[in-house]
């Protein structure tokens, strides 16, 4: 009944005729109309009108609502007399301004199925109001009412995803299941990408923010929201136990909305994080700081936009400028994967924000790992510019044919001058700290007593490290780097492992899992070693994409896979890879060691890289790739080269970070010897580690 009555009757009455309908009033104009009622959004403006002219604080918060939502049919004209309306709050507006430029922006740059020169005055309206609150200096007293609990608690589904507990309306999945499902994979993926590349103390607080699947609040209108308080979405009718939590409104779009936001997630959980974990939460003096530091710079005002959908970037003005909100959220977004407005990533941000990009280094506690200091005993190797900057690569070259002592070296090279990575190489040395792929793997027969350990100083920045390139063939080595090594595989962070790698230890690690003894080659990489498939040292290898996955993002840019080491067989003949494996790249056996030599007709193709997770322990996954080719004269090839330092990216989770025309150039001389064991015949011997550098 409050409806119709607003501009008729409702505006002449006195404020004590009045008070007991104004939550009536609030109502009529926060809840949608009847269908069909004509003259719905007159009628709603009059209801504004009406709690305006006796200042009702929640009339504000209506406005807002109403100004977003309202029909487009004739908004432009409607909107100035809204923001009219605003003003009369006087300097009570401020505090609904941040919410005002999202609604400017998004009548500017976002609203669909509207003239781009109607969305912009409408947008200047809105900005005018703003200009108008802050030079405000009227206070006038504010009536608050006392309005209904909000919505009724909503039937929701619980369950875990990646650590999260995701609350998801039943109706979603009663009524739009396929949706649901999609969008719930969807958010998945994203967490589980915030689960690598964010610190964990960080992961840790959010998890402990609740998500929620709810129907879209407006057909075809989807939404991601973080809500802070509790009385917005008593005043908006949303379920009040969403307060501090994160909100998907609408399933329809959510993958399309991926492809142009990768991780929209982190965008809000990073408001979360900004008002539940930071000190003085919104308020931040050092994000307020940073800022105002970067509106005054202008540097956001023009910049490129990326929508996802193969179309050309336009320019813009950022978003991440509408207020200090939205700028640590849009920068985290660039920080930790990418981002839809430039800078898009890490590195973009580095130049283009440095202060704000190592104020969040701060805020998250990101710890820049560095490579461990020179030494005798190892390679550093700093990285310089790059989107691997920060990040500290080990690789660890222990194994006795394929010249690791050599080409690891060279990947480290390429990955601190190119991409910007830290690396430290490790060496397997003898007693006397020499590198020594001499030294034999098993105790000659009858002096087992004299059996020298292998040694590999320097694990214990494995600590620390972002990833670890395994490179080693039946390694015995102390118990107490045994541990060191375990120690990483079962952190969840990323393995890479390298041709012999899948036979790199010659007795089992100290490792199990519910009582079960974990092998390092079929249980954490996928396969061992059984044979080699065709002739040792006489047959080279072609490599192929696996045709269903062309477009994994290891595969970018690699165009060409050839080497001279022959295939290795890690399944028994009749079977596959183990379930969870995913095939990148097959072999074919040549016929001979050219690149251009005909295949083996008579040998099957198998595989020579592939992915797949790691379970740990603590139940936490870690991502693992393993490629049995990598000989030093294997990794002259580009096509390789590339496919393991995408790996590296990947393994990460800096996908969004891979470039097709990304450099692979040797750094420096490369002439890699021969594989093999005839050591004297090719001039191997124990070297000081400082020979390989």
């Amino acid at each position: 009944r409050a409806r119709g009555s607003f501009s008729s009757v409702y505006r002449h009455l006195s404020l004590d005729e009045i008070e007991p309908l104004l939550p009536a009033i609030h109502e009529a104009i926060v809840q949608p109309a009847p269908s069909g009622e004509m003259f719905a959004d007159e009628i709603r403006v009059e209801g504004l009108r009406v709690l305006a002219q006796h200042h009702v604080e929640d009339g504000m918060s209506a406005l807002v609502k109403y100004t977003r939502d309202q029909n487009p049919w004739s908004s432009e004209n409607r909107t100035p007399e809204i923001m009219k309306i605003l003003i009369t709050y006087g300097s009570h507006g401020k505090a609904i301004i941040p919410d005002l430029e999202r609604i400017a922006n998004y009548f500017e740059k976002e609203e669909k199925d509207f003239p781009k020169n109607l969305g912009l005055r409408k947008a200047n309206s809105v900005r005018d109001t703003i200009k108008a609150i802050e030079s405000s200096t009227d206070t006038p007293p504010l009536i608050k009412l006392k309005l209904k609990s909000g919505m009724d608690s909503v039937e929701r589904e619980t369950r875990d995803i990646s650590g999260w507990k995701v609350h998801i309306a039943k109706k979603l999945l009663e009524t739009e299941a396929a949706d649901t499902a999609r969008a719930l994979a969807g958010l998945k993926k994203m967490l589980d990408e915030i689960v690598r590349v964010v610190p964990a103390p960080a992961v840790a607080e959010l998890k402990k923010v609740p998500l929620y699947f709810s129907t879209a609040y407006q057909p075809g209108r989807s939404g991601a929201e973080f809500h802070p308080g509790v009385e917005w979405l008593r005043e908006n009718g949303r379920d009040p136990v969403m307060v501090r939590g994160v909100e998907f409104s609408g399933v329809h779009d959510f993958e399309a909305e991926m492809r142009r936001m990768p991780n929209f997630a982190l965008h809000e959980l990073a408001h979360a994080f900004h008002h539940r974990v930071l000190p003085d939460g919104f308020d931040n003096a050092e994000i307020k700081a940073a800022y105002e530091r970067a509106k005054s710079s202008g540097s956001y005002e023009r910049v490129e936009r990326t929508r996802g959908d193969g179309k050309p970037n336009t320019r813009e003005r950022a978003y991440a400028i509408t207020n200090a909100m939205e700028y640590f959220a849009e920068t985290t977004e660039a920080y930790f994967v990418r981002n839809d407005f430039f800078p898009f990533n890490n590195d973009e941000l580095l130049k283009h924000d440095p202060e704000m990009h190592a104020l969040l280094g701060k805020l998250w506690g990101v710890t820049v790992a560095q490579p461990l200091p020179e030494s005798t005993q190892w390679l550093t190797y700093p990285g310089g510019n790059g989107p691997g900057k920060g990040k500290h690569i080990v690789l660890i070259a222990a194994e006795q044919e394929y010249r690791s002592e050599q080409s690891m070296p060279m990947m480290a090279k390429v990955l601190s001058t190119h991409h910007g990575f830290n690396c430290t190489v490790l060496f397997g040395v003898n007693e006397r700290g020499e590198v020594d792929p001499t030294l034999p793997v098993y105790p000659e027969k009858g002096k087992e007593a004299e059996f020298k350990e292998h040694h590999i100083p320097g694990l214990k920045p494995l600590a620390s490290a972002d990833l670890v390139i395994f490179f080693t063939r039946l390694l015995t080595l102390p118990q107490s780097e045994l541990e060191q090594i375990v120690k990483y595989v079962d952190s969840g962070k990323p393995i890479i492992a390298l041709r012999t790698a899948n036979h790199g230890f010659r007795v089992p690690l100290p490792y199990k899992i519910e009582g079960k003894q974990v092998r390092w080659g079929e249980d954490i990489l996928g396969g061992t070693f059984l044979n080699h498939h065709g002739r040792w040292h006489a047959d080279s290898t072609r490599g192929f994409f696996d045709k269903d996955q062309t477009q994994h993002p290891i595969l970018t840019g690699v165009t060409d896979i050839w080497g001279d080491s022959d295939v290795y067989r890690t399944y028994k003949e009749g079977t596959s890879l183990p379930p969870g494996c995913t095939p990148l790249v097959w072999g074919q056996p040549l016929m001979g060691r050219k690149p251009d030599d005909p295949p083996n007709e008579k040998l099957e193709p198998l595989p020579v890289a592939w992915v797949k997770p790691w379970q740990t322990s603590s139940g936490k996954t870690a991502r693992v790739f393993h490629s049995t080719m990598g000989s030093g004269t294997d990794l002259k090839n580009p096509g390789l080269r590339r496919l393991v330092i995408n790996a590296v990216y990947w393994g990460i989770g800096m996908e969004s970070s891979i470039s097709a025309t990304s450099s692979v150039e040797i750094v420096g001389s490369y002439q890699p010897l021969e594989s093999g064991f005839n050591y004297d015949q090719l001039g191997l011997k124990p070297r000081p580690v400082s020979f390989y550098r």
